[in-house]
């Protein structure tokens, strides 16, 4: 597998300029509560869909407190979502940063899997978007894209336990990864 090359990174940045997603509402604010938020909303949900109802609920519920004294009202404004059932989840995950974080979204790789509802994606898009600490965004859509610029065939089942078992060490796959957030300015 090769390193990333500056032709690549060049199309890679024009591509982004004229396809990416640059309106999506959560791209705005980078605290560690509307990244959580966010990423629980966008959990097998259509981003066009969470999109509409992202700014009443971030306005509305500013701490996972809110969201807690307020659960009737939550699933009022996320119901378009067809969600219902899936928040019981957020809300015990927002009941224990209140418990035992003393209501902020915790820093922690660990502490944050521990979160009902929270997995290897959230964790790693709080820590990294939220917190601003390194942290490897892996999902299908990345795999894709680093399958392309690699031209190596990159199956999900061979990567995501190796890299959320902290073991992979293959440093021109980390590279590419690493690359695409810095290229692209996310």
């Amino acid at each position: 597998m090769k390193i990333i090359e500056a032709n690549q990174i060049e199309n890679l940045k024009i591509w982004y300029q004229l396809h990416g997603r640059h309106n999506l509402p959560w791209r705005k604010l980078e605290t560690p509560w509307a990244i959580f938020v966010a990423e629980s909303l966008l959990r097998r949900t259509n981003a066009s869909l969470v999109a509409k109802v992202y700014g009443p609920i971030i306005n509305e519920f500013c701490c996972p407190k809110d969201v807690i004294d307020r659960k009737a009202r939550w699933l009022e404004i996320t119901g378009s979502l067809g969600l219902a059932s899936r928040f019981e989840n957020f809300f015990e995950a927002c009941d224990q940063i209140v418990c035992q974080f003393h209501g902020k979204v915790p820093s922690k790789y660990k502490s944050l899997l521990a979160l009902p509802g929270v997995g290897h994606y959230i964790a790693n898009a709080v820590i990294c978007f939220g917190y601003h600490y390194p942290a490897y965004i892996i999902d299908t859509n990345t795999l894709r894209i680093a399958s392309r610029v690699s031209g190596e065939e990159i199956k999900q089942e061979r990567v995501l336990p190796r890299f959320h078992g902290r073991f992979y060490k293959d440093l021109n796959f980390l590279s590419c990864f690493a690359s695409l957030r810095r290229i692209l300015g996310l």
